[in-house]
Formats: C-alpha cells, structure tokens, sequence
C-alpha cells in the first residue's frame, strides 16, 4: 500500500484520486468532492458523522465543530457560518441570528435583529419593525402608542388625545 506500507493482494487494490494505490479497506469516499481518499486522511463532520477531505471541511465559527459545507447555515446579523442549531429566529422577520448579535424590543421584551430596530418619535424607546405605525404628521411609533382619534379618523399619539367625556369617544385634545 502506498498509504500504510502493507502488502495485499492485487485484486484488493484501489486507486485513490490522487493517484496512489492501496488497500480497499484503507479508502473512503469524501462525501463532498466524491472522491475515493485515504482513510486515515479523512475527517468526520461533528453534525452528521459524514467523512470528507479535511481541505474541504469548515470550522463552526462559535463552536469550532467540523462540518460539511452544507451543513451550516450564515447568521444574518454578521454572516458567520455556524451550525444550524446555534441560530434563533428573530421575532420580527424570522431571519436567524446568533442569541448574541439579537437585540430586545424595549416594549414588547422580543429578540429581533439590530437592523429590525426602529426609534419611537414619540417616547424614544427602542421597538421591533414590524410593529410601527405612522402618525398623521408622519412619526414613527410603536403601534401601541397610536390611536385613531374616532372624530377625524386621524392616527395620532395616545399623549396626543383623550376619552371625550359627553360621548365617550377617544378623540385628539383639539377636538374637545
């Protein structure tokens, strides 16, 4: 074998791709290039126990696992690639994200992407992006601190307006 040095018997010889010869029993096929290599050449991925050329592997960039490069998945915060199980959907967009490169909502307490963030021009709290509503004079503000004055039909701050007390209606301080 010009892998391990053994003899054996002609017609249990094999020719690697690299051109070298040896033994069946001492090759494997790389589950990425398809490839028949050395055995002893071959690294296992730590996700799914496939065997592969350790040139074609990659290193989770968290964990350090090996792993075929089909086997993990980028961050959509920094781009890293990392195994599947170590990314957590953001409670806005469902796009997955390392638990680290998430941010909360300061209202609603949800782990979003920082990208997903938007400032409220009303109370100045951080908010998820999924949940803005813009006012009549084109604010930006979480949905909850909106309301539809029931008079003018107008989407204004809640600060911005009151509970009539002749009919009950919620409507913006102007009108009362």
């Amino acid at each position: 074998s010009e892998v391990t040095g053994k003899r054996f018997r002609k017609d249990e010889a094999i020719q690697l791709a690299d051109g070298r010869v040896c033994h069946a029993k001492e090759s494997l096929r790389c589950e990425i290039s398809a490839e028949l290599i050395a055995a002893r050449e071959g690294v296992q991925s730590g996700i799914s126990g496939a065997w592969g050329r350790h040139d074609l592997l990659m290193r989770c960039e968290e964990s350090g696992t090996l792993a075929l490069p089909s086997e993990l998945e980028a961050s959509a915060a920094s781009g890293k690639r990392v195994v599947p199980s170590l990314l957590v959907p953001s409670a806005a967009s469902g796009r997955k994200a390392l638990e680290a490169e998430l941010v909360s909502c300061e209202i609603t307490g949800a782990r979003v992407l920082a990208n997903e963030i938007v400032c409220s021009e009303l109370s100045g709290r951080r908010f998820r992006s999924d949940e803005v509503a813009t006012l009549e004079d084109g604010r930006a503000v979480h949905v909850s601190e909106a309301r539809k004055c029931e008079q003018t039909g107008a989407l204004i701050g809640i600060s911005e307006g009151s509970k009539s007390e002749v009919g009950g209606s919620w409507v913006r301080a102007s009108c009362l």
